[in-house]
């Protein structure tokens, strides 16, 4: 019952930050946040599995290029590939203090944002 519970409040985290995403990018289009992503790092640096990483990736990523008038697919690879990137970095370096996480978060959405545009 646990897992069935922890699994349907992960969907309510990626459902709810690409909805933060749209909602933010109609009412302030000079603030770019990007909340998908940031749910993805959460979920890849709290659950350490890249089970957790692809799933959440691929999903927040087909959510986020349903919205968007891009090619369909690319914020999916992109949310994959700095995920990935950060769990290598969370297995490699200790990210475990605010000031490391904040710099992984920082380069990881300039890396998103890279690939996406390119």
């Amino acid at each position: 019952m646990s897992s069935f519970i922890r699994i349907v409040q992960i969907l309510v985290l990626l459902v709810t930050s690409v909805f933060a995403q749209v909602l933010a990018n109609r009412y302030f289009p000079f603030l770019y946040l990007d909340f998908p992503l940031f749910a993805v790092l959460y979920l890849t640096l709290a659950e350490e599995s890249l089970v957790w990483m692809v799933i959440s990736g691929t999903a927040v990523g087909f959510l986020q290029d349903s919205f968007s008038p891009g090619l369909p697919g690319v914020n999916g690879f992109a949310k994959i590939s700095v995920a990935f990137v950060a769990y290598l970095a969370n297995v490699f370096i200790a990210v475990d203090r605010v000031v490391t996480r904040w710099i992984m978060l920082f380069g990881c959405s300039l890396l998103c944002s890279l690939l996406v545009l390119v």
